[in-house]
């Protein structure tokens, strides 16, 4: 019955073991339950006793057997039991085998999860052994810590040998505070409050430690100096973390061990400090205004300067992109990316043209949403533009003829007619007239700007030389830069009978209408400008010259008698010639 009992106890204690661990000295259904537990540091030398079994249980009985029932950990890996004696030493070769946080490995994130409350387990190795098939005995070695391990920063339980932090550039000095993760310091038995020091030359940073009392777990890394990402995109120092434990009350065991035991231990953790860029510039244009010309006849697309501002800042908020204010009616555009200015249109109604350009640093989605809410948001500078256009010698003068006096010359209408253009000129002019005698007024205008619409005219030099000393053509009037008044005078007589003009002279048509008109006799003006490379208009007017009766009839004879003989109708009688006295 008693084996029975013993073997039903056996068969629970497989299934649950740790209900039997609690368990000290009982007895239950005549069997007995025994739990002992001994203490050894880590890291102890091989062969070192751990306690005595048979001595802790006080058995006296003589040993029968000593069986291994269970054992939740690679018990004999680490300790060995003198069956016959009851003793427990410790069997590795190397002593860096019997580690504790390699054993029981803390669980960091339960840890930082409690702070500030330090919650401190034991790490035991636990079996069952049965004495004699009567006595059950519960074994546990607690591993005591030892002061082996620096605080460092881990992640998900894992050691970081990195930490890669971000700051914006515009960080306000002594008052912009970075969280830096908590230090934990494996060792069960080291004191939880970690010190920690940066280590690094020029640093643009200092380091507040945590304060417990107030709550504050984290260190902080305080800005101290101004950060220019553009000057300095990242910094690295090493974090030292050290314990803070006062270490000189530690066991008899660390005082017997090497001297670096008895030593507060540091670890130094890599650490990138890197710069956000912000748009804290401005883009400033190279120069504040900006003059260039362009000529009036330029094609369209013609280059007239380009623009140029500077950001600061790195990409993308040192991008700037240009833009004309105000660009409705102005005949030029801007490349927005480049800056180049150039001719959208060759409608260039103005002499100058001033306007404003502006450089901006914000993105397209930033311009958009300043569109939408009506906020400035992007960095923007401006440059004034001064265009002069510079006119070209594109425009010939023109010329508008008109009479001297209000006569109307109807009568010269067909003669008008037969020429075929579509605006002929007649003035009118009696031959042998020896006053000076305006014939016409001529409007010159020019449309083109400064010397190009200096006009000046005279008698086509392709005329007849012949009669360049019967008319003058000269100024009389200046209306304006671009108009001008000059006049055609007759300042010689003609002869209507000179043989000469007659070679020059258009003859009437219809005669009979144009009676006493001797001819037509063409004059043709000639107006140019003064550009560098005149143009030149042409426009001719008719002098209707008017034939004086002013010869006498002379007859051959002063008296002439001829006899007549009867014949038919139609018989020459005489033939008289008569002539004018030339």
């Amino acid at each position: 019955m008693l084996l029975y009992i013993f073997l039903l106890f056996r068969y629970l204690v497989h299934l649950l073991p740790f209900l039997i661990l609690e368990l000290t000295s009982k007895k239950a259904f005549g069997v007995q339950f025994r739990n002992l537990a001994f203490h050894i540091m880590e890291h102890s030398e091989a062969g070192r006793f751990v306690g005595n079994i048979y001595q802790a249980a006080k058995f006296t009985q003589p040993i029968q057997a000593l069986n291994l029932e269970s054992s939740v950990t690679n018990f004999s890996q680490f300790f060995s039991i003198d069956t016959a004696s009851g003793v427990i030493r410790t069997k590795y070769s190397n002593p860096e085998i019997l580690d504790r946080e390699r054993i029981c490995p803390p669980n960091f994130e339960e840890t930082l999860s409690r702070l500030p409350e330090i919650d401190f387990k034991e790490c035991r190795m636990s079996l069952l052994l049965s004495l004699n098939n009567k006595i059950l005995i519960s074994v546990s070695i607690i591993i005591d810590d030892l002061n082996d391990n620096a605080p460092a920063f881990y992640e998900n339980n894992k050691l970081l040998t990195e930490l890669s932090i971000s700051v914006y550039e515009d960080a306000l000095v002594n008052a912009t505070r970075q969280k830096l993760p908590i230090a934990l310091d494996p060792d069960g038995t080291s004191n939880q409050v970690v010190l920690y020091k940066l280590i690094g030359d020029q640093l643009p940073f200092r380091l507040e430690q945590p304060n417990f009392l107030a709550g504050q777990l984290h260190p902080h890394l305080i800005v101290t100096s101004p950060l220019d990402y553009e000057h300095i995109p990242r910094y690295s120092f090493f974090l030292q973390t050290c314990e803070s434990k006062d270490l000189s009350s530690d066991s008899e065991f660390i005082s017997s061990t090497t001297s670096r035991l008895n030593e507060p231990k540091c670890s130094s953790t890599y650490v990138i400090v890197n710069m956000l860029n912000v748009n804290d510039n401005s883009p400033k244009f190279i120069n504040a205004s900006y003059t260039t010309i362009v000529k009036e006849n330029s094609p369209v697309g013609t280059t007239l300067l380009t623009l140029r501002a500077i950001d600061a800042d790195a990409p993308p908020f040192g991008n700037v992109s240009y833009f004309i204010k105000e660009q409705e009616g102005l005949p030029f555009s801007v490349d927005e990316v480049t800056g180049r200015l150039f001719l959208a249109s060759t409608e260039l109604y103005q002499n100058q043209y001033s306007f404003v350009v502006e450089a901006t640093d914000g993105q397209p989605q930033t311009q958009m949403y300043e569109e939408l809410h009506g906020v400035q948001l992007s960095n923007v500078d401006s440059a004034l533009v001064t265009i002069f256009v510079v006119d070209v010698n594109d425009h010939a003068p023109s010329i508008e003829v008109r009479h001297a006096s209000n006569q109307t010359l109807v009568v010269y209408a067909t003669f008008l007619a037969a020429t075929g253009e579509e605006e002929v000129f007649v003035a009118e002019l009696s031959e042998e007239t020896t006053d000076q005698v305006v014939l016409a007024y001529f409007t010159i205008r020019d449309e083109d700007e400064g010397e190009n619409a200096v006009c000046s005219c005279r008698l086509d030099p392709d005329s007849p030389s012949n009669f360049f000393s019967k008319f003058s053509v000269s100024r009389v009037n200046q209306l304006s830069q671009q108009a001008y008044i000059y006049r055609l005078a007759a300042i010689s007589p003609l002869d209507a009978e000179d043989p000469l003009l007659g070679l020059h002279l258009r003859t009437p048509v219809q005669a009979d209408r144009c009676r006493g008109t001797a001819g037509f006799l063409p004059v043709t003006i000639e107006c140019s400008d003064a550009g560098a490379v005149p143009l030149t208009s042409y426009r001719t007017i008719f002098i209707a010259v008017q034939d004086l009766n002013e010869f006498s009839t002379i007859f051959p004879t002063p008296a002439l008698t001829e006899p007549v003989f009867l014949g038919p109708d139609g018989n020459l009688v005489y033939q008289l010639n008569v002539s004018e006295n030339t």
